[in-house]
Parts: C-alpha cells; sequence; structure tokens
C-alpha cells in the first residue's frame, strides 16, 4: 500500500447516494494549486453501515505534535517510519473512545440522518473557517499501475488521490487482507483556526486485536459490542447528528 498524508485546503465535496459502493468525494488544492480527490468510503461492499467515531477537540496525542510539519500536498509514510507520531493506528495509539462508534446509514431521506451528511457538516464548516484537512490513506493511482478513471476524475478535474479512508487492520483472509498493516489506518484530521478535530471510520468486518502485520489473531474478535447501532434511516435518531448539525450549520 502505498500510504500517506495529504495536506490541504476543501475545495468542494459531492454526495453519492446511488452508486453500489459509494463514496463521500472530497476536493483538496495543495499549496502548489494542484488537486487531489479524497475518496471516504460511507457504506460497506457487504451493505453494512461503517462504524463513524469522532475526536472533538481531538487533543494530547503524539501526531498532534508533527502534523503541522507536514508539507503540503501528498507526503509518503514510508513504513518503516510509521509510528504514533507520524501516522494512525485506532489500537496501538488511541484516538477516541471506543464506545462512542455509531453505525450510521450512508443515506437518508431527510437533512442530518446520514454518515455523508455527518461529514459534510464538518467540511463546509471547515472550508467557511479556511481551515485545512489531513487525510490519511493510500495514494492512487499506486506506483506503477495504470489509471482507471471515473466520471468523478473528470468532474474535480484531477487523476490522483487518496482512498483506504478508514481502519485498515483486522481484514479476514480474502480480498482486503492485503490492506492489513501496523500504523496505517486511514482517517480525517480537520484543523479549525481553535481546534483539531478527527474523524475515524471502520468495517465491522475488521476485528482487533491484531498481530505485528495488522492480521487478526486467535483471540480477535469483532468490537459490535462497543459501538451503538442507528436508528431507521429518514429520522433523525442520532444524537450524535443532532449534535452536528446545531454547532455546524
Amino acid at each position: 500500500m502505498y500510504f500517506g498524508v495529504l495536506r490541504g485546503k476543501v475545495d468542494l465535496f459531492k454526495r453519492e447516494d446511488d452508486l453500489n459502493t459509494p463514496h463521500l468525494q472530497i476536493r483538496v488544492i495543495d499549496s502548489n494549486n494542484d488537486k487531489w480527490r479524497i475518496a471516504v468510503n460511507v457504506l460497506s461492499s457487504d451493505k453494512s453501515f461503517l462504524i463513524f467515531h469522532r475526536a472533538e477537540p481531538m487533543q494530547s496525542h503524539l501526531l498532534l505534535d508533527q502534523i503541522l510539519k507536514v508539507k503540503s500536498g501528498f507526503t509518503v509514510l514510508a513504513e518503516s517510519a510509521r509510528s504514533a507520531s507520524t501516522s494512525l493506528d485506532y489500537l496501538r495509539a488511541p484516538l477516541f473512545e471506543w464506545k462512542t462508534g455509531i453505525a450510521i446509514p450512508s443515506t437518508g431521506t431527510g437533512a442530518n440522518d446520514d454518515l455523508q451528511d455527518a461529514i459534510s457538516a464538518y467540511l463546509k464548516n471547515l472550508k467557511d473557517q479556511e481551515g485545512e484537512i489531513f487525510a490519511f490513506g493510500a495514494k492512487f493511482p499506486a506506483e506503477g499501475s495504470p489509471f482507471k478513471e471515473y466520471l468523478i476524475d473528470r468532474q474535480f478535474g484531477t487523476k490522483q488521490g487518496i482512498h483506504n479512508i478508514h481502519m485498515n487492520q483486522g481484514n479476514p483472509s480474502g480480498q482486503y487482507a492485503k490492506d492489513n498493516g501496523v500504523f496505517q489506518d486511514g482517517g480525517l484530521i480537520l484543523k479549525f483556526p481553535n481546534r483539531f478535530v478527527g474523524i475515524f471510520l471502520r468495517f465491522r468486518t475488521e476485528w482487533l486485536p491484531t498481530d505485528e502485520n495488522g492480521n487478526r489473531i486467535p483471540r480477535s474478535h469483532p468490537a459490535t459490542h462497543l459501538e451503538r447501532m442507528a436508528g431507521t434511516a429518514g429520522t433523525l435518531r442520532y444524537p450524535i447528528l443532532s449534535s452536528i448539525s446545531k454547532e455546524h450549520s
């Protein structure tokens, strides 16, 4: 995985509600005026809800001492250099309280009732306040791989970006096992003028704890007992969404 961190300013963002594997698409512009696309998963390929965590304000974390030293644009984080002060690892360098996780649908019928609404509220506020975004994930296209263009690439006017903006460890054997690793979890850290906010996502198929390679170990288990299931999509039944709406409208 060509893992690293992208630093820039949010230019625009776009919902996806009618795709099999929808993402919240974010266009970021760096200090060189280069455009990047951040593809944030909002629904699992098995149609289960993603688990949403936030740290607000995010503070007293080793990463915050170093994050402002990162250059604008994409910076590769070599595997040998990854640690709690440079990278994300939900297990080894805790970023949030596990019990605060909430499973939220990707799409709802109303306002402020789905995961895309929750993240978009923060992005709008960040853009209005001219803050910066730090996105941890895997760069695309990967080095040496051909570029596969999607409609969103033409709409955003860029052929580069990052994905895997979620926990990248504890995947079962199979298609996503190759994404497992240590200190290579994805996530968004938003730098507002007066605080940092962390937005972190994980799939319910990713189990903890993991070994030194990020793979499941015999005592691994799903963290479902630590999360709250969301209510029916289309109704504002999630206190977390209500608070975000009030704070960032």
